[in-house]
């Protein structure tokens, strides 16, 4: 009985210095729940708590580390509740990510620059599949002209040309050119300031003008109003380039004369002359056309459109072109300013003059 007692009782003594030595030795991992969801993606390690007898005390939680987010390779600091202490789930197998620097003890994420913009054009341009294509920002001047071309010679263009020419024949074969012409001269007169205009269409003189404002605009990209001056140049150069051509060939086709050079007037005579589309009024009408046409307000729009046909009246004014003339080489030249508008909204990029508020600048449009 003795025997029995004593080692029952050396059992218990036995079991207490062990369960004493399991609680201040040793740590166990917590089941409630074993994986609790962090708010970021995955789920979290187990919880870690020491187990004394007493006091039961807890293990403070790790520091914060980077969670793991494949939005945009980037890195995403996890605010979590310190009293938690959830640690974040591992990287994905390969995922290299970039360094994290220690701000007041808590982990930053330092992410890469941006890719450099290509050649100063203000915004990242979208890939190009193949190449350089026509649309895209590193196309050529080349490129852009072809796609302008395509741009001129479309059923739009046929449309204004059909409607322009079929009404400058009416006007040109008729009276009502001479009409109108003896009215002008007679009841206003040749005005000075309107006369003004004319060398706006003097290829002499704003050709020139245009390579300028390229170089311009190469030499001060940077600045909002260089880089506007540049793309005016550009532009106005490339629909000269497009609609001169057309522009001559119906001179030549047409046939028709100036004031008082023949005596038929502007009566139409296939290849007898070629003054039936007014060179000047073409000329004259494409800077302020292509400048109208990258601005965004109504009311600097319509002035500039409105200054377009100011180079056509001085030609009635100086009595050198009758009206369907004029008429013609205006239309002609909303074609051209047209189908390079239409390639540079293909490209997707813009300029927009701003000025109001007490604030003036440039906007620059980026469409995809």
């Amino acid at each position: 009985m003795s025997r029995t007692f004593t080692a029952v009782l050396s059992l218990v003594v036995m079991l207490m210095t062990w369960g004493d030595a399991c609680a201040w030795g040793q740590v166990a991992t917590t089941t409630a729940p074993p994986y609790a969801a962090t708010p970021a993606r995955g789920y979290a390690q187990p919880t870690v708590y020491a187990l004394p007898s007493a006091p039961a005390q807890v293990i403070p939680p790790a520091p914060q580390q980077p969670a793991f987010n494949d939005i945009d390779d980037r890195v995403l600091i996890q605010r979590m509740d310190p009293a938690v202490g959830l640690a974040p789930p591992s990287p994905p197998p390969g995922f290299n990510p970039p360094p994290v620097e220690l701000l007041n003890g808590t982990p930053q994420p330092t992410y890469p620059p941006l890719a450099p913009l290509d050649g100063g054009r203000h915004f990242e341009e979208p890939p190009v599949i193949g190449g350089p294509t026509p649309t895209s920002g590193r196309a050529t001047m080349f490129e852009r002209l072809l796609a302008d071309q395509r741009n001129y010679y479309s059923w739009r263009t046929a449309g204004m040309y059909a409607g322009a020419f079929g009404l400058g024949a009416v006007m040109a074969n008729t009276s009502i050119d001479q009409h109108f012409q003896n009215w002008y001269q007679r009841e206003i007169g040749n005005s000075g300031f309107i006369h003004s205009f004319k060398y706006a269409g003097e290829g002499v003189i704003i050709l020139p003008t245009y390579f300028v404002a390229m170089g311009v605009g190469y030499l001060f990209d940077e600045q909002p109003a260089g880089s506007w001056i540049g793309e005016w140049g550009r532009r106005s150069f490339r629909a000269a380039l497009v609609g001169a051509p057309p522009m001559l060939l119906a001179q030549f086709i047409t046939g028709g004369s100036r004031p008082g050079e023949r005596d038929y007037n502007s009566a139409w005579h296939p290849f007898q002359d070629v003054n039936s589309v007014s060179g000047h009024s073409f000329m004259g009408a494409i800077p302020f056309l292509t400048a109208a046409q990258m601005v965004d307000r109504p009311v600097p729009k319509f002035a500039l459109y409105g200054l377009s046909t100011m180079t056509g009246w001085s030609r009635v004014n100086d009595n050198a072109h009758y009206l369907s003339q004029i008429m013609l080489g205006w239309t002609m030249a909303v074609a051209a300013t047209f189908a390079v508008d239409d390639t540079q909204r293909t490209l997707g990029f813009d300029v927009i003059p701003m000025v109001g508020n007490g604030n003036q600048g440039l906007i620059f449009e980026w469409r995809r």
